[in-house]
């Protein structure tokens, strides 16, 4: 498991977070790393960890994506990132929350060319999206 954040604040938080997880991550086997950095800056290594997976651990790779919900061009990046750069060796679920009147709109998913929206949670004006390969 990776957990990037750039916010200095945020990061203590998920810092304290992921220590009252990580007891029962261990126990299945999972491991964290975190990083307190551009997500841009450290999706390379992430990547090329990804691509060294066997087919099942590939299959099990979930990403969260949770930028600021105004930053936009940080959803063109993920957008253009998982059909451009992996297109379909991405074979794990890519879940995406954003908020619509603060980032994109939710219909302007509809077009999107990377895998299928499996499922869409909402909740006031927010949602996540479950994008599966």
């Amino acid at each position: 498991m990776w957990a990037i954040e750039k916010n200095p604040q945020h990061f203590q938080y998920l810092k304290k977070n992921l220590e009252l997880a990580e007891s029962k991550l261990s126990k299945q086997n999972i491991k964290i790393e975190s990083f307190k950095a551009d997500y841009k800056k450290v999706w390379p290594i992430i990547q090329g960890h990804y691509d060294k997976l066997a087919a099942d651990e590939k299959k099990r790779t979930v990403i969260f994506f949770d930028p600021p919900y105004e930053q936009h061009q940080n959803y063109e990046w993920i957008m253009d990132t998982f059909v451009r750069q992996w297109g379909k060796d991405f074979i794990g679920q890519l879940w995406i929350e954003a908020e619509e009147k603060k980032g994109p709109e939710l219909s302007a998913w509809d077009t999107w060319p990377f895998g299928r929206i499996k499922k869409t949670f909402t909740h006031g004006g927010s949602y996540i999206l479950l994008v599966k390969a």
